[in-house]
């Protein structure tokens, strides 16, 4: 495992607050995750919500279609094996070099594990003790610590795994809360420098993308899976599909995922990672439509070139 991790200098830094969207997130899933509402009656809700919308599964549409994702209608057994297929030594990961206390005779850089067994327990979970075991697993892992609130390359990958545990028809209402509020946390840690990006994209833009990809299922899961969206989409993507000099600006035109908020953004070119001013023109009124970006000063954006908050790529430990 070490091969793939690379030692990081780093203390044990307080916490850091979470965002309001975030604890109503929290306070939306379940008491495994910190919470004070009670289990039993969060499972009870929940079927008799479904019961009462007279839902199918969400994503059955997606999963019919030739090529569709994989997940809610998938034998638990094979998902565990596709976990376990993943070659998770091969992402890029922090090893951790802790500044050991007078009592600490370990070694001062410690690895993070892999997060398979954990995964793998919360994706089978049939008791609060097992969800809560698999969700301490996973935050002292090579996904996340959640001491440092930190999040790592790994989390994006195991953002897909815990989107299927939560879409799973005969999920335990706690795991799949449990799952939600995860990726809540993927949206608002900081990764480290260094490992801050997957592919060029910051790690939260993309889990953002991911979770756009399951909106119908979230939007019909409860509250907790709205306010994840309604997080997500504040990792805004727009690409580019016309230019237009403006002035001393340039008017940019694209396909906007997510929402802009706020009437001024700070907008990263990618692939490049050239950063633009830029106020906001027009946008669609859902989640998802045209929008415009008037950007100041000259710029050379190519056509299919995507635009994404720069905050996010500089968001770091």
């Amino acid at each position: 495992m070490a091969s793939a991790q690379h030692p990081v200098d780093e203390g044990f830094p307080a916490a850091m607050p979470a965002r309001p969207v975030v604890r109503a997130l929290t306070e939306a899933a379940s008491g495994v995750v910190g919470l004070d509402k009670d289990l039993d009656a969060f499972a009870e809700e929940e079927v008799e919500d479904a019961h009462q919308r007279n839902v199918e599964p969400c994503g059955a549409a997606d999963r019919a279609a030739p090529g569709g994702p994989r997940g809610a209608w998938e034998d638990p057994g094979m998902l565990i094996e596709r976990i376990a297929a993943v070659d998770w030594d091969a992402i890029p990961t922090p090893g951790l070099h802790l500044t050991p206390r007078a009592d600490d005779t370990g070694p001062p850089e410690r690895w993070l594990s892999d997060p398979v067994e954990p995964l793998r327990l919360l994706a089978t979970a049939r008791s609060r003790v097992q969800v809560a075991t698999a969700v301490s697993g996973l935050e002292y892992s090579s996904v996340m610590h959640g001491h440092m609130s930190a999040v790592f390359p790994a989390a994006v990958t195991a953002a897909r795994f815990l989107l299927e545990i939560a879409e799973q028809p005969d999920a335990f209402p706690p795991a799949r809360a449990s799952a939600i509020a995860l990726l809540g946390e993927f949206l608002t840690m900081a990764p480290f420098h260094g490992f801050h990006r997957v592919e060029g994209t910051a790690l939260c833009c993309a889990v953002a993308d991911l979770l756009r990809t399951r909106r119908a299922f979230l939007r019909a899961l409860d509250k907790s899976g709205r306010l994840l969206l309604q997080e997500a989409d504040t990792h805004w993507r727009l690409e580019v599909t016309e230019t237009l000099a403006d002035g001393d600006g340039v008017l940019v035109f694209g396909a906007l995922a997510g929402r802009f908020p706020a009437a001024r953004v700070r907008a990263e070119l990618q692939p490049g990672g050239a950063q633009h001013a830029a106020s906001v023109e027009y946008q669609a009124d859902g989640p998802a439509g045209e929008a415009c970006l008037l950007l100041a000063g000259p710029a050379a954006l190519p056509v299919g070139g995507v635009l994404r908050p720069a905050e996010c790529g500089e968001r770091e430990h």
